[in-house]
């Protein structure tokens, strides 16, 4: 439901899988939790909560590899561009690193390294 643009329905299953999670392994530092970290953050991004998207992505990077982290990044990155005009530099930057990430992950990876690229194009570093 989240990648089909309905955070409302997507939040209760997000938030269920991550206290399930959470209640298994205890710490942020197995990657089920990072995974359900990312999924929070991309649904705070969506949803308009820029902070709190931070947040979870912070937590989640400190155990996430640079390809799980980079759609997350990217989400934050956009949505920062959007909702945040004064924050635009680090938009750009965060985008870079999502770009780096998808970079590490191949081929599979490679048509969403195209579109932060086709992103950054249509939205320099101020």
């Amino acid at each position: 439901h989240l990648h089909l643009g309905d955070p409302t329905t997507a939040r209760p299953m997000i938030e269920e899988a991550h206290a399930i999670r959470r209640r298994a392994f205890i710490h942020d530092a197995h990657p089920l939790i990072a995974g359900s970290l990312r999924a929070l953050a991309l649904l705070e991004v969506i949803s308009g909560d820029l902070a709190r998207g931070r947040e979870y992505l912070d937590r989640a990077a400190l155990v996430s590899n640079p390809a799980e982290l980079a759609e997350a990044r990217f989400a934050l990155a956009r949505a920062s561009w959007e909702q945040a005009p004064g924050e635009r530099g680090q938009a750009c930057a965060l985008a870079m690193r999502a770009r780096d990430g998808f970079a590490a992950g191949g081929k599979r990876s490679e048509r969403w390294r195209v579109a932060v690229d086709a992103w950054l194009k249509d939205h320099p570093s101020p």
